[in-house]
């Protein structure tokens, strides 16, 4: 090979010898950026320069990786980054003004609860649930990840582009977190994880054409921060680890298709409506309407034969068995709903009314005299009938343990049995009313089959 046909490159110390054809392949093929110091005799004697300042070898490069290499910086003032963080902002100096944070207020600005979607239909909760946060710290660290990394790809992208990053990394998130845990979760860090995969993606795709100041803060270099991020999420308690895997996965496949706004044609209007504006509305609008809808399709129900009490009825299908007769959705006292059956056999002549009034007024007082209930407002005794049984009801309003608790107690005689159905949910989810009443009008006991037989499980239940 002669010294007059070698090029040398060198990066970072390294020196690499090629033959001039094999040099100018690799520029055309982009494999060699125009930041690359070269020293090819001819042209430059024993200096080394950079590629992109001898006009015969810059002309090898794709223009646009010309382009982009030159135009491309962070200069961009990162406008829907600003507005994702203020928002965050807003909501939780909102909730921090209604005085100490409880679950019931994480629950009434959004945060994601399992129940609360496949029981209620509250499907706006895996958008909203990424913009609430516990305190400061959380909020800030959240906040600190998207600012940096989100004015990063803010400036890579255009801004529907960057919407639907950000909307994929926050969708991302709250379904895996959703299939894997019916929890209370909530937080940004989804969304944060979603612009870091974005810029690894980003960084890793175009790495050749980037100025070498901004490598050392995209693509591989982000690998290092993902990798120390996951591990103090998978080494603490209360991390929801598949939330963000699955708000890093999302904002990762979302980038890779997208093209950045200085590499290539600006996308006509239509195209930007078609591509961008319509999809992004189309899943706002599924999460909003489609919320109404599933209000009024959820639960899914499974029927219980008790064959102690002597009656079958219906339950959600996420609801568990806490003891005998118990049943409720799992959740924290601030979000819980349940509803308990039981009998007592082998009363003479049951008076459904005494039985109400000495419950409510009687049996009650001693958990009122131990502080753990606080009474608000007791109902009128009114007739009632459940599970073709004739009987009486009252509602009362509690303070249970501080939770604001609506409680429903109807009491029912058949023969000398008399039995007792009482159902609480939060003063704060009337919603719940509907999912109780469903339960109450599909008691029934187990001597009267339905007309269609329901096959069994095996555990005592039966799918609906």
């Amino acid at each position: 090979m002669s010294a007059l046909g070698v090029v040398t490159i060198r990066a970072e110390g390294v020196e690499e010898v090629l033959d001039l054809p094999d040099f100018e392949r690799r520029v055309e093929a982009g494999e060699i950026d125009l930041f690359a110091e070269v020293r090819f005799p001819p042209l430059t004697g024993d200096r080394f320069v950079r590629v992109g300042e001898i006009e015969s070898f810059r002309r090898l490069a794709p223009p646009r990786g010309i382009y982009f290499q030159s135009a491309f910086h962070f200069g961009r003032v990162p406008y829907l980054t600003l507005i994702v963080c203020l928002a965050n902002l807003l909501l939780f100096f909102l909730q921090r003004a209604e005085g100490p944070v409880t679950v019931g207020t994480l629950v009434a600005y959004g945060a994601k609860a399992g129940p609360l979607i496949h029981d209620l239909g509250q499907l706006w909760r895996l958008l909203s649930a990424n913009f609430v946060h516990v305190d400061l710290f959380h909020i800030g660290f959240n906040l600190f990840v998207i600012f940096h990394f989100g004015a990063a790809v803010e400036n890579a992208y255009r801004h529907l582009d960057y919407l639907l990053i950000l909307l994929a990394s926050a969708l991302g998130t709250t379904l895996a977190s959703y299939a894997t845990t019916d929890a209370l979760t909530l937080g940004a860090s989804g969304v944060a994880y979603g612009l870091l995969g974005s810029a690894v993606v980003f960084g890793l795709k175009y790495a050749r054409w980037l100025p070498r100041r901004y490598r050392a803060v995209l693509g591989a270099a982000v690998l290092p921060t993902v990798g120390i991020f996951l591990y103090m999420g998978f080494t603490s308690e209360g991390i929801d680890n598949w939330g963000h895997l699955g708000g890093l996965l999302a904002g990762a496949a979302v980038t890779l298709p997208l093209t950045p706004r200085l590499w290539g044609a600006t996308p006509s209007l239509r195209e930007r409506i078609v591509r961008r504006v319509l999809p992004i509305g189309a899943v706002l609008a599924a999460l909003t309407l489609g919320s109404l809808v599933a209000a009024q399709a959820l639960p899914r129900f499974r029927e219980v034969r008790d064959e102690r009490l002597g009656l079958a009825f219906e339950i959600p299908r996420g609801w568990q068995l806490q003891r005998p007769g118990v049943y409720d959705n799992a959740l924290p006292l601030h979000i819980r709903a349940s509803f308990a059956v039981a009998v007592r056999a082998g009363v003479s002549d049951p008076d459904p009314f005494e039985a109400v009034r000495a419950w409510s007024e009687e049996e009650l007082s001693r958990q009122l005299a131990e502080g753990t209930l606080e009474r608000r407002v007791f109902g009128a005794i009114r007739p009632a009938k459940i599970g073709g049984m004739e009987g009486a009801s009252r509602r009362l309003e509690l303070l249970v343990e501080g939770v604001p608790t609506v409680l429903t107690a109807v009491f029912a005689a058949r023969d000398d049995h008399l039995y007792s159905f009482i159902s609480t949910r939060p003063v704060d989810l009337p919603a719940y009313d509907r999912v109780l009443e469903r339960i109450a009008a599909s008691i029934r006991p187990l001597d009267e089959e339905p007309a269609e037989a329901i096959p069994s499980r095996g555990d005592g239940s039966r799918e609906r």
